[in-house]
């Protein structure tokens, strides 16, 4: 009977372990909370926002992004939606209802896709957020031009 706190401890152990990131996601969630947050600065700095970026580290997977800068990516697209708020027209709107950036890893882009069409089809903003599936086979050509075509199109349709 004297076990059973013991295997109780493990079991929570287990539980909360399984629940969390593994060490290479952990790491991956470090690497872009520090390479993204002079962009995620200058972005609400000129939008007038405090959006946050938010992920799903729990879909990253190592050895396909091996070579490829994840975090570049998802800056870009904080750098160009900061550029987007030198507009004062989209500023005011963009002021109002901006909140967050969603970078996340995989993207069913479709294979017939070009590069640059890929790219605008792994973005989308709705409801104040912006949303980009990375991957590391493409779509991520022309990031700036992608992300001022679907906030033009998202803001004026």
């Amino acid at each position: 009977m004297k076990k059973l706190p013991f295997v109780a401890a493990l079991l929570c152990a287990a539980f909360a372990f399984a629940g969390g990131l593994k060490p290479a996601q952990e790491e991956a969630k470090a690497k872009m909370e520090t390479e993204t947050a002079e962009a995620l600065k200058e972005m609400n700095d000129k939008c007038g926002t405090k959006a946050a970026v938010k992920s799903d580290f729990e879909n990253f997977n190592a050895t396909e992004w091996k070579g490829h800068s994840f975090s570049s990516y998802c800056a870009d697209v904080m750098s160009q939606l900061g550029q987007m708020c030198e507009r004062p027209a989209y500023k005011n709107v963009l002021s109002k209802q901006f909140h967050s950036v969603s970078c996340l890893f995989g993207n069913a882009k479709p294979k017939s896709a070009q590069a640059a069409e890929a790219t605008v089809m792994a973005m989308s903003y709705a409801n104040g957020t912006f949303t980009y599936r990375l991957t590391p086979e493409g779509a991520s050509t022309n990031i700036t031009e992608a992300v001022t075509q679907v906030m033009e199109k998202a803001l004026n349709e």
